[in-house]
């Protein structure tokens, strides 16, 4: 638990001090921490970690990877809406489109398959 408490200070220090944040550099950096990962499931985003760290050079999605990650987009679908007033509106497009990348990962849950994205 001691490098995830490192990681929030670091976060909590650099926006104190007016810093750039860099999030995605920091959290591929923690990739790797057993302690992180465990808190990411707890929150119920572990299909973050399924969907970000991959070492082959092709994506090969387990079955518990695809579920992992239908859920983590069905929770942050919400969050896509830009302009809740028009659906249609150019800039809601990924919240839009969002469900087909579900129905990929879904697929794989419901066929008990991996999936593979290349």
């Amino acid at each position: 638990m001691f490098a995830l408490k490192q990681y929030i200070e670091k976060i909590h220090t650099n926006k104190i001090n007016g810093k750039n944040l860099n999030l995605f550099d920091n959290f591929y950096a923690c990739l790797g921490i057993l302690e992180f990962v465990d808190l990411l499931i707890q929150f119920g985003v572990g299909g973050l970690y399924a969907l970000c760290n991959k070492s082959d050079c092709e994506g090969f999605y387990s079955v518990g990877n695809s579920y992992d990650i239908c859920a983590l987009i069905k929770l942050i679908k919400p969050f896509l809406l830009k302009n809740k007033d028009n659906i249609d509106a150019e800039e809601n497009w990924l919240y839009r489109e969002i469900d087909e990348l579900i129905d990929v990962f879904k697929e794989g849950v419901e066929k008990n398959e991996i999936v593979k994205i290349c």
